[in-house]
């Protein structure tokens, strides 16, 4: 990382964190939120934490359309994507075609599943691959607690992705029979009562702002 981006290096303490990010700010928004996503990257929390105060944009996107929680996220830190959440990140906003729970999912990092989740994300989004978090967990993971987990939270087990399949229809072809039954289950509740299950939701282009430029 260049030298004259002062979030080359961990800060040493709260009080250099501060004084580094009042230098970023005098730079300009672009400057500032640049180095709350580099903060994020190294996982300097304290940093990040100045940057955000000073009043860095949670939802930045880099050239990459990678966003700063998905940054968080691919870091493996818990409590930078905790604290990104509590300053307003939107957990739907998309990482470079991604939503922030597919991406816990694909990483593997099932405690941010939980931490997305209480945050308000959208359990049935899909980005520009047209796999809910269900499709994922059931194709990949193979895990009833998490399929638990998504369908307690209102995961559609009737969407259907790319291939015009449901996640039931994916467990069947795993050969996931405890998957299957559970899945049979939900979707027999769905008929029984009535219910219908949500559209999919595509992730907006942008992610909201919650910070003033």
């Amino acid at each position: 990382m260049a030298r004259s981006n002062p979030f080359y290096s961990h800060a040493k303490d709260k009080a250099d964190a501060l004084e580094r990010a009042l230098i970023v700010k005098a730079q300009g928004q672009l400057a500032l939120d640049g180095a709350l996503d580099t903060a994020i990257r190294f996982r300097d929390l304290q940093c990040a934490i100045a940057l955000l105060d000073a009043g860095a944009n949670p939802n930045f996107r880099d050239a990459n359309s990678v966003s700063v929680l998905g940054h968080a996220i691919e870091s493996k830190c818990l409590e930078a994507v905790r604290l990104l959440l509590r300053s307003g990140a939107d957990p739907d906003c998309l990482t470079n075609a991604t939503t922030p729970l597919a991406l816990s999912i694909y990483e593997q990092q099932f405690e941010m599943m939980h931490e997305l989740l209480r945050a308000g994300a959208d359990v049935n989004r899909i980005g520009t691959i047209r796999s809910t978090p269900l499709h994922i967990v059931v194709e990949y993971e193979r895990d009833t607690d998490l399929v638990r987990l998504l369908l307690n939270h209102g995961a559609d087990v009737n969407a259907k992705d790319s291939e015009g399949l449901t996640p039931l229809d994916v467990a069947q072809r795993n050969h996931d029979t405890g998957i299957v039954t559970m899945l049979r289950k939900a979707e027999g509740h769905i008929k029984s009562r009535g219910l219908t299950t949500p559209k999919q939701k595509r992730a907006p282009a942008n992610c909201r702002r919650t910070r003033s430029q």
